[in-house]
């Protein structure tokens, strides 16, 4: 599991960030078209939360077209790997928000609503905005909702998970007689501050990737998917 998954657990909903400049004029369907496309069974159940089919879908869809050399198509190794990384994320999102909302840190939905006011600003035309969300096959309401819900994760990974790390002198020390021979004519004093965010980010990510497995091991998953479960389960 990357420590970077809490900065962009659901990337096809955060893709929405940069505004696309070949945006097509094609119909845009109203929010209740969008919402009667989703599948909306059940797909996972995380300590008794539901986490529908749509959201699996449309990560999976925005992965694919992410990369080429795999399809739904193809049936390959390749496919079954980004299927079983979605559901990590999915079932890591939702364990770490529900940590935050247990520990008070919970970002209110009007936070998601005024990112995607800006978001929606930076579009040339309101049409553009609302095209790219029907493309992401959301709606405005939906794309708030898991805006807050990963601001309300990321503030447990910053104010809880992560805040007491540090690194001590004697550890960079330590890192800079190991790994010398890499920088060949500087001194400690020279890459210090380098070694220094080196080792924090590593510590960081240890100390995320501890919070996360703890939390994997005590949950309660569950996927109703027979073959989406052979995969999630296989280790």
């Amino acid at each position: 599991m990357q420590y970077t998954l809490f900065l962009s657990i659901l990337c096809f909903a955060l893709t929405l960030a940069v505004p696309d400049v070949a945006i097509c004029s094609e119909a845009i369907p109203s929010d209740a078209e969008i919402i009667a496309a989703q599948d909306n069974s059940t797909l996972l159940e995380v300590n008794g939360e539901a986490v529908p089919r749509w959201m699996f879908d449309n990560a999976l869809r925005d992965v694919l077209r992410k990369d080429d050399a795999a399809s739904e198509e193809s049936g390959s190794s390749s496919l079954a790997q980004h299927q079983r990384d979605v559901l990590d994320n999915l079932v890591a999102m939702k364990l770490l928000e529900q940590q935050a909302r247990r520990q008070g840190l919970t970002v209110e939905l009007s936070g998601g609503a005024l990112r995607a006011t800006i978001i929606r600003n930076g579009y040339k035309k309101q049409e553009d905005f609302r095209q790219a969300l029907a493309k992401a096959g959301m709606t405005e309401q939906q794309y708030s909702e898991i805006w807050s819900q990963q601001a309300s994760v990321n503030r447990l990974v910053a104010e809880k998970i992560v805040a007491s790390v540090d690194v001590a002198e004697d550890q960079v020390l330590a890192r800079y007689e190991l790994d010398k021979e890499k920088y060949p004519g500087a001194s400690f004093q020279d890459v210090s501050e380098q070694l220094h965010t080196i080792l924090l980010e590593e510590k960081r990510r240890d100390a995320f990737d501890s919070y996360l497995a703890r939390l994997i091991d005590a949950a309660d998953v569950r996927v109703a998917d027979p073959h989406l479960k052979a995969i999630y389960e296989r280790r």
